[in-house]
């Protein structure tokens, strides 16, 4: 003989852990604020501190490429022309993963350097302690509105 013992409000407990089980197995909508907040930082605090922000400070252009961009380009930062590095990153998120890049072609060399042309690296984006912690907290906020909603 097989009993079955049901402690009240046990089913709708099953119910609200399926419930959020399902949900865990998908974060998009906070991978996407995650990619909205660093294409955000990158184009606007990392450009303008010049990469002091990410404690990557970009070396001064040089002397001469310094006046020449002054004239040709007045006002624009060292990475900058027409915008399109600072403005290029683009992101994609899916359930589990989210992936963001610059698609512009100089785009690794200045990230990178390139020493055998005297282009030295100049760091604009890095996922450092503090942006960390900031998807860390995007996360866990998701996941808590998740629970409470289950």
């Amino acid at each position: 003989m097989r009993m079955r013992i049901t402690i009240q409000g046990s089913d709708r407990a099953i119910k609200k852990l399926q419930k959020l089980g399902a949900g865990a197995k998908d974060f998009t909508r906070e991978l996407d604020e995650v990619g909205t907040y660093l294409k955000k930082f990158t184009e606007e605090d990392v450009f303008e501190s010049e990469g002091g922000v990410i404690n990557e400070k970009w070396r001064p252009l040089s002397v001469n490429y310094g006046y020449k961009k002054r004239n040709e380009y007045p006002g624009r930062g060292i990475l900058e022309r027409s915008g399109a590095l600072r403005y290029g990153f683009r992101f994609i998120s899916q359930p589990m993963k989210m992936k963001i890049w610059n698609p512009i072609e100089y785009a690794r060399a200045h990230q990178k350097g390139r020493p055998e042309i005297n282009l030295p690296a100049r760091v604009f984006f890095k996922v450092d302690d503090a942006r960390r912690k900031k998807i860390v907290d995007i996360i866990h906020k998701g996941f808590m509105r998740r629970v409470a909603n289950a």
